[in-house]
């Protein structure tokens, strides 16, 4: 796997793309429309093997990490709610599908159902299990492999968080003593944008912030005993285990001071370095990448790469280069460009890429059959991190409609379409029923569908087994290379990835049908592929012929 340069030229065909969930209207040719019915659709031999193979020798170290939401996980002990024994129970299947890190949302005491205003920051939800349940997980986890990443929400509380109350009191009788938390969050005596008045045991007239909601006070982050106190927190669960963090909500730390968000996101990953060192962190920034792109400026690893996933629309979205809603060199292009912006803001930061997250409509919304299987591919071989929300690689069904809760987004992973034992309970199922919402879901589930030949999650299973396989693309360079493809064509994506001494070409082709690539007067030899629709690829004087929807890995010397 060795540098090289070489020259990419394709034979014409497709000038249409298609929208929606659908595949376009394809001639008997395969083609869109009648516009390239002269273009040649090589024969390639059907793969007769039972399902993809996988090589069992390498290590789970590409870096795919495996978000769960615990509540909907998996119920170990039958009360219907997800737990931390629940994913240790599952820590074998995750192994096997490949995963390397596992983020957890958030498993302190809250609330809510979410979880996402913190009660008490050195607990664990109590409908989760104990201290001990999370020591036995990631003592698991760890024997596999597998690194614990912790949501840790530090831009707010929750309203009935002890400091909270505390700071109220403190603030409304002017406690300036030794011990007052007056100012752990931010109060002002009259009410602006994003304050609300406090209004419980007797007190009122005094204003706080909550930037998300009244129920999540913000912290005073300029307090040095607050920072004091978080640090400790970080201290805590780094002692216990965690590997690294997901940072919610960066942008919001100091509303609005991208200089002051970032000053404090240095001082969480030192404070965690001084701990662990190499403590993983990514922030989800949820922006556009001008933004995201000031943000690799701080020290942090990675930030989630948000414009790339279903809720982006330029030309780095995977889904609109998958469906052909978005020109394949573009998409290069984009991609290649903002990497060079990343690792020139950060040398040692990576991308973190995802479809879709417990914010967002599940994929299965716009991505299904190949068009899944095509996106899969693609996240699982670009540089840094992929990032899988749990039951994705089964098509698992969630999106927010009418209903005033994101608990659609968040709904039960399906393990059997006959055993049910450990599937868990609908999240916040009063709202749903209260506004009349009904849920629709898919029957097969993951233990289901692994049996399956060709099914998704063995699909993704296939994908994240290649990524692990070539496991330096996780630091690797991105290089376009569609540009040297014939402009008639704009659904084939080839890139170089490079990493020192090692480098692979990868090449997708998001068409139904296959299509013949030449790649010049050079020595190459496919080292792998992804046969998607069955069709094995073949590469021969000096052109490779690559079967519709399908991902070829080459060595060029």
């Amino acid at each position: 796997m060795k540098k090289s340069k070489f020259v990419f030229l394709l034979i014409p065909f497709l000038l249409s793309s298609c929208g929606g969930g659908e595949k376009p209207p394809f001639d008997d040719d395969g083609m869109f429309g009648d516009d390239n019915d002269d273009v040649t659709i090589p024969e390639l031999k059907d793969d007769t093997s039972s399902n993809y193979t996988f090589d069992e020798s390498v290590k789970n170290t590409g870096g795919t990490t495996y978000e769960i939401f615990v509540r909907s996980f998996y119920d170990s002990n039958g009360d219907g709610i997800g737990d931390l024994n629940g994913v240790s129970e599952k820590l074998d299947y995750l192994a096997d599908l490949g995963v390397n890190n596992i983020w957890l949302m958030p498993f302190n005491e809250s609330p809510s159902y979410h979880g996402y205003d913190v009660q008490d920051y050195y607990s664990i939800e109590k409908d989760y299990g104990t201290l001990d349940d999370f020591k036995s997980l990631t003592e698991k986890a760890h024997n596999l492999g597998i690194n614990i990443y912790m949501d840790l929400v530090i831009n707010h509380s929750s309203d009935q968080n002890q400091w909270f109350i505390d700071s109220a009191k403190d603030f409304y009788s002017k406690n300036t003593e030794e011990g007052s938390k007056k100012d752990w969050y931010v109060w002002k005596m009259n009410s602006s944008s994003g304050y609300h008045e406090y209004r419980k045991n007797g007190m009122s007239g005094i204003y706080y912030e909550g930037q998300f909601s009244s129920a999540m006070p913000d912290f005073n982050l300029d307090n040095q005993e607050v920072r004091d106190e978080l640090a400790n927190v970080i201290k805590y669960w780094l002692d216990l285990g965690v590997d690294g963090f997901r940072l919610d909500a960066v942008l919001y730390y100091y509303y609005g001071s991208v200089t002051e968000n970032i000053e404090f996101l240095d001082w969480i990953k030192n404070t965690a370095e001084s701990v662990k060192k190499d403590t993983y962190i990514v922030g989800e920034a949820w922006t556009n990448w001008s933004i995201i792109q000031q943000y690799y400026k701080s020290t942090v690893d990675s930030f989630f790469n948000f414009p790339s996933s279903l809720d982006g629309y330029g030309n780095d979205a995977i889904n609109g280069v998958v469906k052909s809603l978005v020109d394949a060199n573009k998409f290069g292009d984009s991609i290649e460009t903002k990497e060079k912006q990343m690792k020139t803001a950060n040398p040692n930061g990576r991308s973190s890429y995802f479809l879709a997250n417990h914010d967002m409509d599940r994929s299965s919304i716009n991505l299904t059959g190949d068009y899944a299987k095509a996106a899969a591919s693609l996240m699982m071989l670009l540089p840094g991190n992929p990032y899988v929300y749990y039951g994705e690689e089964i098509g698992l069904k969630g999106q927010r409609k009418s209903s005033s809760t994101d608990s659609e987004r968040r709904l039960p992973m399906i393990w059997s379409e006959s055993d049910k034992t450990g599937e868990c309970e609908i999240p916040d199922k009063e709202t749903l029923d209260r506004e009349g919402i009904k849920i629709d879901q898919v029957k097969e589930g993951a233990d289901d569908l692994i049996k399956e030949d060709y099914s998704l999650v063995n699909h993704y299973k296939k994908a994240i087994n290649l990524r692990n396989k070539y496991s330096f693309i996780q630091d690797a360079n991105f290089e376009n290379l569609t540009e040297n493809i014939s402009k008639d064509d704009s659904h084939v994506l080839l890139y170089k990835l490079t990493n020192g001494d090692d480098s692979i070409i990868v090449a997708h082709n998001f068409n139904e049908k296959a299509r013949e690539v030449e790649i010049g007067d050079i020595s190459a030899k496919i080292l792998d592929s992804i046969n998607t629709t069955k069709k094995i690829p073949e590469l021969n004087n000096g052109k490779l012929a690559l079967g519709g929807y399908s991902t070829a890995i080459l060595d060029v010397k």
